[in-house]
């Protein structure tokens, strides 16, 4: 999944996030850099028929995509 850190930030396990996660973001985007979140979950076939919010929760936090 990918999108800004703000959202990405609520649907991630807490756990994967960095400490650091906002300093680092406000770093760059006070730079004036586009900044884009990418989060990852492991889904079987069986997870495809789940609504929208079920499927983007509980992501695990990947990095910052800097532009």
């Amino acid at each position: 999944m990918k999108g800004s850190p703000e959202k990405c930030w609520e649907l991630c396990v807490r756990e994967s996030i960095p400490a650091n996660f906002d300093q680092v973001l406000e770093e760059y985007t006070k730079e004036g850099y586009r900044v884009i979140c990418i989060c990852y979950k492991m889904l079987d076939y069986s997870d495809l028929n789940e609504e929208r919010d079920v499927i983007e929760s509980d992501c695990h936090f990947l990095g910052l995509f800097i532009m």
